[in-house]
């Protein structure tokens, strides 16, 4: 099952589009037209979409089941592929009167009601729920359509705690679950393991219903972009074993633009290729500014997106809530890209020799921010946040023009020179002995703050003597670089802000330096070496990254890689193969 794939489904690159509220909105009006819809998004570009004329299907089924036919007919004709569109994850509040135990409940007992602000949110451990989803995708897999686009289940960021929920996690563990989000309660891993196992056996589940029925219809849901996995127990690790293909919301930004890394569809992609090698991968980008229909993007910032999303490996689908010419002009573009590289998209596999370790482990348990979603509904903060170590590796590197990759398993290093684990704090046994293996095969290892110092559920590691996991143990004190402070030249300060070697980007006085006596100089008139001798380990060398450099990246301005001193690591770094100049964005 986990690397079945519907005989289309990678044969070319896909083009998606969704454009469901306006279809919605022309159903509704009795005014939607399958043929003008289907040639229209032709037209555009597109050879796939996501197609649904209603957002409250299990009202109206009869209906819309008519036009799906009519609809799949003339999408048809015209080469259009359908992943017909199922919303799993919000009903609205008139439900819960025929189904009082359909729905996902909070730590006191009460009924999730807010979800998009005023609405439910169904638990997959709710037996009714769950057969009568099954008997929906039954219903839809029988009239053939390209595919099956499950938006949903999750987990409320706050649930669930429904009967069936409290039943079925007492029984495992035999103890009561704990309260959500609570990362400190040593039961928490347990709530986290107990949802995944959850979502991944009704997506099991459904995934065999629907190839009960038509093994030709592709399934595929709204995974987990980069992040903690406990707000809703998606992991794509796991769920990817019942998909055809997968996707995230990579391309989706909320509120304040400021919180979300510019290069997010990339690192979507790039993560999704290391959880699911092999599978095809799609970056969900929002033609819009969330959570505003009417807040387009500009040109230039969709064809970013769709740009990173594709150098990295991954295929795009464009959610298109209100339409403009201008983005008509921008969607063109984007697929003459696609189609002008053809088939050289297709089943490709990242190369680079650099590779940027991501641990779900740390991320879940260690602590990571939870960034807004339709979700979540809000910005969850935590006092450690470990992607903000993860972006400050990708943004450092991205800027140098170096390719690398993501990798979650020291199994996936073949091929790797360079590995930076940015403070991977929980590791199991297994991982921390393949990175020490990939060191002491003559990989290059560059690792920052508490990486290793925590077992996968968050036991404090006991370190064996002459091969530590965390370099502070043997490291020696090291310079760190500021931001700009050029009113306190001179001045001795503590350094606490992050490690890097400096150098002035343009040759005058641009950052500052703090050197071994606390004292402030201007980068352009020294150049200090910032880090400890790499260690010889066998035949490897490893780097040694203390405190928090990598959180602290996108805070300094740093040119170039540092490069060790000589002493200590018998070889210099491998030079790594660079894409040119930094990718700047105008």
């Amino acid at each position: 099952m986990e690397n079945s794939l519907v005989s289309w489904v990678g044969r070319w690159p896909l083009k998606i589009i969704d454009t469901i509220l306006i279809d919605s909105e022309n159903f509704r009006k009795g005014m939607f037209d399958p043929a003008k819809s289907a040639a229209w998004k032709v037209e555009l570009g597109f050879n796939s979409e996501h197609f649904s004329p209603a957002v409250k299907a299990y009202e109206r089924l009869g209906e819309l089941k008519g036009v799906l036919e009519d609809y799949l007919r003339e999408a048809r004709k015209r080469g259009l592929r359908v992943f017909v569109y199922l919303n799993g994850h919000w009903a609205d509040v008139s439900q819960l009167k025929a189904h009082p135990d359909w729905f996902q409940v909070d730590y006191s007992g009460k009924v999730i009601d807010d979800v998009y602000g005023r609405g439910l949110m169904p638990c997959v451990n709710s037996p009714g729920w769950r057969e009568s989803s099954y008997s929906l995708m039954e219903e839809v897999a029988e009239l053939g359509p390209g595919g099956i686009f499950l938006d949903g289940p999750v987990f409320h960021v706050r649930g669930c705690y429904c009967r069936w929920c409290r039943s079925a996690f007492e029984e495992r563990y035999g103890i009561e679950p704990p309260r959500k989000g609570d990362l400190a309660d040593p039961r928490h891993p347990q709530l986290v393991g107990f949802q995944k196992e959850s979502l991944a056996s009704y997506m099991r589940g459904a995934y065999e219903v629907v190839k009960s029925v038509n093994p030709e219809v592709a399934v595929y849901m709204n995974g987990q972009p980069p992040g903690p996995a406990w707000a809703t127990g998606r992991d794509n690790e796991i769920l990817s074993r019942y998909q055809d293909l997968v996707g995230a919301e990579g391309g989706f930004e909320y509120y304040n633009l400021f919180e979300t890394p510019v290069f997010k569809p990339g690192l979507t992609a790039k993560l999704l290729e290391a959880q699911a090698p092999g599978k095809p991968r799609v970056v969900f980008i929002a033609a819009n500014h969330r959570p505003w229909c009417r807040e387009l993007l500009t040109p230039a910032e969709l064809l970013n997106r769709c740009a990173q999303t594709l150098a990295n490996g991954a295929f795009y689908w464009i959610g298109i809530t209100w339409w403009s010419g201008k983005l008509a002009e921008a969607v063109r573009r984007a697929n003459s890209w696609v189609d002008a590289a053809g088939d050289l998209l297709v089943g490709t596999r990242d190369a680079s020799s650099v590779a940027i370790y991501w641990s779900q482990s740390t991320c879940d348990y260690y602590g990571g921010e939870v960034p807004v979603s339709d979700f979540t509904g809000e910005t969850k903060r935590v006092a450690r946040d470990y992607l903000k170590s993860v972006y400050g590796a990708y943004e450092m590197l991205l800027r140098l023009g170096v390719p690398f990759k993501l990798a979650t398993s020291p199994r996936q290093l073949d091929g790797v020179e360079v590995l930076i684990v940015p403070n991977a704090a929980y590791l199991s046994d297994e991982e921390a002995e393949g990175l020490r293996d990939f060191v002491e095969k003559g990989g290059v290892l560059v690792a920052s703050f508490e990486t290793g110092l925590y077992g996968p559920r968050g036991a404090a590691r006991q370190l064996r003597s002459g091969r530590p996991l965390r370099g502070r143990l043997r490291a020696k004190p090291l310079l760190r670089i500021l931001r700009e402070l050029h009113d306190r030249v001179g001045r001795v300060v503590p350094g606490d802000r992050a490690l890097a070697r400096g150098q002035a980007l343009d040759g005058r006085t641009s950052g500052l330096l703090l050197g071994e006596h606390g004292r402030l100089v201007p980068a352009g008139q020294a150049e200090l070496d910032a880090l400890p001798a790499a260690q010889r380990v066998r035949q490897g060398s490893r780097l040694l990254l203390l405190r928090q450099l990598l959180r602290n990246v996108p805070r300094v301005q740093v040119q170039q890689l540092p490069e060790p001193p000589a002493q200590g690591s018998g070889r210099a770094l491998p030079e790594p193969r660079r894409a040119g100049g930094p990718l700047e964005l105008r």
